[in-house]
């Protein structure tokens, strides 16, 4: 087993899947037959059929995690016997989902000493970032690989204020917790001082903060900071209203790199996508979320879509033989391809890409060509072509869904360098900083979220404020936030200002 002096963020998922699954698959009796990475379109359409099977709404939250035992963390009857249903039709289809992946993970290092001695072996560090994002599998996970290692160290770096993502399993521990998890002792230390914001914006996001001690900004910025709020405003003009804002901070000589527009759910930004090509076309837009094609790292054909839709260019060059070095694994591993090296690959894609004016024509023909160059008869291979037909399919649908025009500029534009105005969901967010934060969304039933109003109300009042925490210190001098009106709920009722917000703050005017 190869020994790994560093494996980046980016990797870990890919990695414990292909690299402990796979790496001690004939000792797994559920594997030992082989698997394939269920990739999130798959995921989706099954449980969306599921849902509409069971009378749920597309939008009901479906928690499919497990606990330390094997028992699924849902407990409403009725979902469970969804999720069995789910599970049942991954298992015919030959899939495993990353939740199923993370326990089967836990339950093997759990019952194989040797194995998970011999993983630990590996590491000299284990470093957490954003540790109050990490599921509790995968804190018992690093656990057992300190139990068999007593010389490996631990390092947890986070923020619990930004927890935003318990409803996805996310748990915060105390530093007490830790220790008995990892069986070491911790040293807490705490940073109180922040170069990003300016203390208006510190003091403003401080009113939703639940740690103690006090932030102090040591940023060198000499900019104005305001805070402006409007819970007047309708969703019909708001789209112009934050146009507006938009150009009046570029005539500041604000970058548009340090401008983001961020709303609760990616399809509410599609709107102002639209106004902004439609009004502002010399605006440049960096808005991966309302992009045709879905970010979706378990799908082979994600990266081979980005080597057709970049061009071949000395400043493309090393990303398109990092994803070409992607898709010849998988294709080896697959079809036995004969292709030998990712140069050798890059040349039969440039050659292979379409003359279809549709993105989706040129994606699928590209595709289809390259597999020909490659001798590759997909027809034989039931796993690629399956992947491929729900690429192909979940392209289409976002193409559809979100009203992106299909055609291949339009595609290739997702895939530049950008340097635009930044659209992002207000979870998709975290860890970003801007010079001005636009957020609109900002009710009750988004925030919090209604699952979370109905079935945790005891959390409603911490899961706001800690989304809320998260929008406004993503700021560095100003905050434009709107609570819009016009939207209303399945009942007809109108949505509110989210009940958590700071509404006697002195907003500037």
């Amino acid at each position: 087993m190869a020994k790994y002096d560093f494996i980046s963020p980016g990797e870990l998922r890919v990695y414990r899947a292909e690299w402990v699954l796979k790496s001690f698959q004939d000792e797994i009796s559920e594997l030992s037959h082989g698997f394939t990475i269920a990739d999130e379109f798959t995921q989706n359409k099954i449980l969306a059929d599921l849902k509409s099977k069971y009378s749920f709404r597309f939008f009901d939250s479906i928690n499919t995690k497990f606990d330390t035992h094997g028992q699924l963390l849902e407990t409403n009857d009725k979902k469970k016997a969804l999720i069995n249903d789910y599970h049942n039709e991954l298992k015919l289809k030959n899939l495993i989902d990353y939740d199923q992946i993370l326990y089967t993970c836990y339950h093997f290092l759990k019952n194989n000493r040797q194995a998970t001695k011999l993983i630990s072996s590996i590491f000299k560090w284990i470093i957490v970032d954003e540790y109050q994002d990490t599921q509790e599998l995968q804190y018992r996970i690093i656990g057992l690989l300190r139990s068999r290692n007593s010389e490996l160290r631990v390092s947890f770096v986070g923020d619990p204020d930004q927890a935003i993502f318990t409803s996805l399993g996310g748990v915060a521990y105390s530093k007490s917790e830790l220790e008995t998890i990892c069986s070491i002792p911790l040293t807490e230390h705490n940073l109180f001082g922040c170069y990003r914001s300016s203390q208006k914006i510190i003091d403003y996001y401080s009113l939703y903060k639940g740690q103690k001690g006090k932030i102090i900004s040591l940023s060198n910025s000499q900019s104005l900071s305001t805070i402006h709020y409007d819970k007047t405003i309708s969703k019909d003009i708001l789209p112009a209203k934050i146009i507006a804002v938009i150009r009046q901070q570029l005539s500041l000589g604000v970058p548009q790199d340090q401008i983001c527009v961020l709303s609760p759910q990616w399809d509410n930004l599609q709107e102002i996508v639209t106004q902004l090509k439609k009004v502002a076309p010399d605006l440049s837009l960096d808005a991966p979320g309302v992009s045709p094609i879905s970010k979706n790292r378990e799908n082979i054909w994600y990266p081979l879509s980005k080597i057709l839709l970049t061009d071949s260019s000395p400043e493309n060059f090393r990303k398109r033989i990092k994803w070409a070095r992607e898709v010849l694994k998988f294709l080896k591993e697959i079809s036995g391809s004969t292709l030998t090296t990712p140069l050798q690959f890059l040349e039969f894609a440039n050659s292979s890409k379409s003359k279809a004016a549709k993105g989706t024509d040129y994606l699928n023909e590209s595709i289809k060509n390259v597999l020909n160059l490659a001798n590759i008869d997909i027809k034989a291979n039931p796993l690629i072509a399956n992947q491929l037909s729900k690429f192909l399919e979940g392209t289409q649908k976002r193409v559809t869904d979100l009203g992106i025009d299909n055609d291949i500029e339009t595609f290739k534009s997702y895939y530049r360098e950008k340097a635009g105005i930044v659209l992002s969901s207000f979870h998709g967010v975290k860890g970003e900083e801007y010079e001005i934060v636009i957020a609109m969304g900002l009710l009750r039933g988004k925030i919090p979220h209604w699952d979370c109003i109905i079935n945790t109300s005891h959390l409603q009042d911490s899961e706001a404020n800690k989304l809320l925490y998260v929008i406004a210190s993503r700021a560095k001098t100003s905050l434009y936030l709107f609570s819009e009106t016009g939207h209303v709920t399945q009942s007809r009722n109108p949505y509110v200002p989210t009940e958590q917000f700071a509404q006697s703050y002195p907003y500037d005017k």
